[in-house]
């Protein structure tokens, strides 16, 4: 089982929280979800079975919550709302970033999936896909659009997409692509990838 080490780690998630601390905090949580909730959820929502391309063209915008009394590090965070999002939406908010040297705009976009992209491609993968997170404040209320434009310490994850990926979703049937939101809350409430909540299976053992 996977453990936060007892709920004392949880009450950090109580009173005010540093940038530091989010940035710390969602970077546990991207690298515990990165292999397996993230990378399901990009295929099932982006229906990336029927057309990869869409991964070129838009990404996956997750909000989240955290919970303040996690003992399992999968449960660090609680869903808030997910939605796939067009890239132009990047584009537009990191149009200002200059590069710190030579102050010559800087493609966001290119820099974080582009890069890994070409990596992904030159091992023999499909291409990369890109997840941003959010951390919003228990008195926040915004929708993903509204958090990937006005929030300032987003996780920005690029995910390989690879053929055993595909051969594995081909497999499935389509429906359960359509619970891909219910499927995602209930593995980011530490439980497996499914529309009805069951243990996650590293914590069965």
């Amino acid at each position: 089982m996977n453990a936060g080490g007892g709920s004392s780690k949880g009450k950090k998630g109580r009173g005010a929280r540093t940038r530091a601390d989010v940035m710390k905090d969602m970077s546990t949580w991207a690298q515990e979800h990165n292999g397996d909730t993230l990378t399901i959820a990009c295929w099932q929502a982006m229906d990336l079975v029927k057309d990869i391309r869409k991964a070129d063209t838009h990404f996956l915008g997750v909000t989240l919550r955290k919970n303040e009394d996690w003992t399992n590090v999968r449960a660090m965070y609680k869903l808030v709302d997910a939605q796939v999002l067009p890239l132009t939406l990047v584009a537009q908010k990191y149009a200002t970033v200059a590069d710190a040297y030579d102050e010559h705009p800087v493609d966001v976009i290119d820099q974080v999936l582009g890069a890994d992209k070409r990596r992904r491609l030159a091992d023999g993968g499909l291409g990369s896909v890109l997840v941003i997170a959010f951390e919003l404040s228990p008195d926040e209320n915004m929708t993903v659009e509204e958090a990937v434009l006005k929030k300032n310490t987003p996780t920005l994850q690029p995910l390989g997409l690879f053929q055993v990926h595909k051969d594995s979703f081909s497999r499935r049937p389509q429906m359960f692509a359509s619970f891909w939101k219910q499927s995602l809350k209930n593995a980011l409430d530490g439980g497996a990838w499914d529309p009805v909540f069951r243990p996650w299976p590293a914590a069965q053992s």
